[in-house]
């Protein structure tokens, strides 16, 4: 989340600019007006859970996201689920609905030696790299069976690597792709 982000930053500007708060904000110090901010709901959120990537704890991420009067927030760390139970009990405290997600980057067997995007990139060619090579892409769970599906991913994903790791690729896809979860890209 940016520091110059042009939503308001906490509650009592909003009411001051005679903004309306997000539904799931209802009952709360808020004035209604025709100016009202459009509900939001970031859809990509990674927390401390994605080791040297993420920096903020999952409570915190809620907690800003409350203060920026958003009316959700999607915890997605890579192929990860361990962020969200932290941030269930955040947003649960704050009435803010906690959509579960997970990150994932597509490798082919191919290109699995291959760490940096921008090299796996230049060595394939455009088909080649449009779908398995380095592509990021975010599963959000629409509900408990697409939470059950993707925790079930993101375990055919950890065995099909190194400790530590995880492989996604078009194959895996294709066999386990979880019905019930909404697909993001990541350009």
């Amino acid at each position: 989340m940016t520091r110059n982000h042009p939503i308001a930053r906490n509650r009592a500007s909003l009411a001051e600019a005679g903004a309306t708060l997000s539904p799931c904000n209802k009952g709360r110090d808020a004035t209604t007006s025709p100016a009202a901010v459009q509900a939001y709901a970031e859809l990509h959120c990674i927390s401390n859970f994605t080791f040297l990537r993420g920096a903020s704890f999952p409570e915190e991420l809620v907690e800003r996201a409350e203060a920026l009067g958003y009316s959700a927030i999607a915890i997605t760390d890579e192929c990860s689920l361990s962020g969200v139970v932290k941030a269930h009990m955040a947003a649960k405290e704050r009435r803010i609905k906690l959509i579960i997600g997970s990150e994932f980057v597509l490798r082919d067997a191919a290109t699995e030696a291959l760490q940096d995007e921008q090299t796996i990139r230049k060595a394939m060619t455009p088909a080649e790299t449009a779908l398995n090579n380095g592509m990021r892409i975010v599963l959000l769970a629409l509900n408990r069976k697409g939470y059950g599906e993707l925790s079930h991913l993101i375990s055919c994903a950890r065995l099909r690597a190194n400790k530590g790791e995880y492989r996604v690729d078009s194959e895996l896809l294709r066999e386990k792709f979880p019905n019930d979860c909404a697909l993001l890209w990541i350009p």
